[in-house]
């Protein structure tokens, strides 16, 4: 196994391309209204960081391949799909299921390299690896207190861990990109959500907060629990209508990744140094409704800046990515009248 998603790195980002169907703005659908969302996110990684270091993805080596880059590129990509119901006109209900799929291309200097060695240890990469990987189900809600404020949240817990953990070593070795695309931790997500009104115009302010219980790690030979650092995300948005069916939003979030623990082997718990980050991610988005029961999305969400460049995790490391490209298509339909 050569490369492995960091779940920590990642996780704010795919937070901020859930679908808006529970978190994002104020509103709820209403009673007896249904709505099926489905979003594509494409996530390059350009940079990579292990062992106190960060580099670009092309001139990363692995330790005993000094000067012989791994891959060419690494790419990730996300399918959500959100099912999302109106209890009542101010309380809806929605369940999330995240697809994850990841792609290298591995350099022709690492694959000629590891062919000569012809060693049982590292097996011949090809030149393309894929992988893919179902992630959590998440529970989530939305309840609309006022008409401008509203409370979201969201437990993966239980029976809901469809996602795959770290896989055995034996498993590992074999394997050239590894998808760990859940926790075996719980997660819970809250976020409180306000829309503020100046000179007619919108401003949707979002408070969000991520808190995972004590997980188990599989890395090679580093097995260890762990406490992933929790995370919270500031957000505003302002939506500028272009014509009845177009219009167009401009925003920002603010992302605070805090430190990671490691239980040491007396119990205690340890933080891992460099394990926190931040990361300001821009907003551009583009919504065309021609009906007023589709809606369709698509958004690029820049990373402004990641500071992972800062202070590297000791291990696995970071990935940085340039930029998130999302599509997503929203259909409404009746399913009970009132």
């Amino acid at each position: 196994m050569l490369f492995k998603l960091n779940i920590h790195i990642l996780i704010a980002i795919i937070l901020s391309c859930f679908t808006t169907s529970v978190f994002g703005t104020t509103q709820t659908l209403p009673e007896g209204i249904g709505s099926f969302t489905f979003g594509i996110s494409n996530i390059p990684v350009t940079h990579i960081g292990r062992d106190h270091s960060f580099t670009e993805l092309t001139e990363y080596t692995l330790l005993g391949f000094e000067g012989i880059p791994l891959a060419e590129s690494l790419t990730y990509k996300t399918y959500d799909m959100t099912f999302s119901y109106g209890v009542t006109d101010r309380f809806t209900i929605a369940i999330m299921l995240p697809i994850m799929e990841g792609e290298a291309v591995f350099s022709d200097a690492f694959i000629a390299t590891v062919t000569a060695l012809n060693s049982d240890l590292l097996k011949i990469p090809p030149k393309t690896a894929k992988a893919q990987a179902i992630g959590n189900l998440t529970l989530g809600f939305k309840v609309r207190f006022k008409d401008h404020f509203a409370l979201a949240g969201g437990v993966s817990a239980g029976f809901l861990k469809t996602g795959r953990h770290g896989l055995k070593i034996s498993e590992a070795k074999n394997r050239f990109l590894e998808l760990p695309t859940a926790e075996s931790g719980d997660v819970y997500n809250l976020a409180v959500l306000y829309d503020l009104s100046v000179l007619k115009q919108i401003y949707e302010f979002q408070i969000g907060f991520q808190h995972t219980t004590p997980s188990y790690e599989n890395i090679f030979d580093n097995q260890f629990f762990k406490n992933t650092g929790d995370t919270v995300a500031l957000s505003i948005l302002t939506t500028l209508p272009l014509s009845k069916k177009l219009s167009f939003s401009l925003g920002v979030t603010q992302l605070l990744a805090f430190p990671d623990q490691k239980q040491e082997g007396d119990g205690s718990w340890a933080t891992i140094p460099n394990s926190g980050t931040n990361a300001l991610v821009g907003n551009l988005k583009l919504t065309y409704m021609p009906y007023v029961f589709t809606i369709f999305d698509i958004a690029y969400k820049p990373t402004l800046n990641h500071g992972a460049t800062n202070g590297v995790y000791e291990f696995p490391g970071r990935f940085h990515t340039p930029g998130v490209v999302t599509f997503s298509g929203t259909i409404l339909f009746p399913i009970k009248q009132k």
